[in-house]
């Protein structure tokens, strides 16, 4: 008993209140990298899709993150992009070039699959691949007009 006649006061007995408080901020934290992995994935993701389907601002935006990164003058960064612009027309032929060939082979690869399918597989697979296809496949690289000449007096 109490000094004061009355008994003593019993006290809760611990719970398990840090449990709960460990697992919400587990899901807390889960949570965020969630959304956060899922951001990034969604960024990069838009970025590679979008340099693909404008390979010509390619060279000026190596040029922006060269300049930035090493420092590049002017006049430099001026030449490395006309070099890039230079290179990416080459690419752009040999692509051009090779384009026929490797949309014969897709095709091909099309007509096989289709010949093992029913005709309600055959154009599910055919909505699909032409679905993909045209998705993940980059269009013929669009090279950047060519540099003006130099004016000679």
């Amino acid at each position: 008993m109490a000094s004061n006649g009355q008994p003593p006061a019993t006290l809760p007995k611990p719970g398990r209140h840090w449990l709960v408080s460990f697992i919400f901020a587990l899901l807390i934290f889960g949570g965020g990298f969630l959304v956060g992995g899922a951001a990034t994935i969604g960024v990069i993701h838009r970025h590679m899709m979008d340099s693909q389907r404008h390979p010509e601002k390619m060279p000026e935006r190596i040029t922006k993150h060269l300049k930035r990164r090493l420092r590049l003058s002017d006049t430099q960064a001026q030449s490395v992009q006309q070099i890039l612009e230079k290179h990416q027309r080459n690419l752009s032929n040999i692509f051009q070039e090779v384009k026929p060939r490797i949309d014969a082979e897709f095709e091909e690869t099309r007509k096989d699959v289709d010949s093992v399918l029913n005709p309600d597989q055959a154009k599910k697979w055919d909505e699909r691949f032409k679905y993909f296809h045209d998705k993940w496949t980059p269009p013929i690289l669009k090279a950047p007009a060519p540099a003006p000449e130099p004016k000679t007096p």
